[in-house]
């Protein structure tokens, strides 16, 4: 029971959390409604940003950094908008959540030398 303990602690501390919980980023649940629920209810909000336009991203995005001090962003590689995505990062320090296919190294290159994590 100490060991569970105190790796609940370490994900909390780690994601500053009350509940080392992690929402899954679901296309078109898992929003910005969502992430503010989540993130509420003291576990990790994920904003599902892969099938959305660019633009739609970025102003969800920046409409949850007004009030949001924690939340990660997840993109899916077989996106057609990934290559544009992957710009509104620059200079943010983001958790980026990355599924649906295989990560390029150039990417995870790209991504951190932006600032994300």
């Amino acid at each position: 029971m100490k060991e569970i303990q105190r790796l609940m602690e370490k994900g909390n501390e780690f994601l500053g959390t009350k509940i080392p919980i992690i929402s899954g980023a679901m296309t078109w649940i898992s929003d910005e409604r969502l992430v503010r629920a989540v993130n509420a209810a003291g576990a990790f909000g994920v904003l599902a940003g892969g099938n959305m336009r660019t633009e739609e991203l970025e102003q969800k995005i920046n409409d949850l950094k007004e009030t949001e001090t924690r939340f990660g962003v997840n993109l899916i590689t077989i996106s057609t908008s990934l290559l544009i995505q992957e710009f509104l990062f620059e200079g943010e320090e983001l958790p980026i959540f990355i599924a649906g296919g295989i990560v390029s190294g150039r990417m995870i290159l790209h991504l951190l030398l932006m600032g994300a994590s």
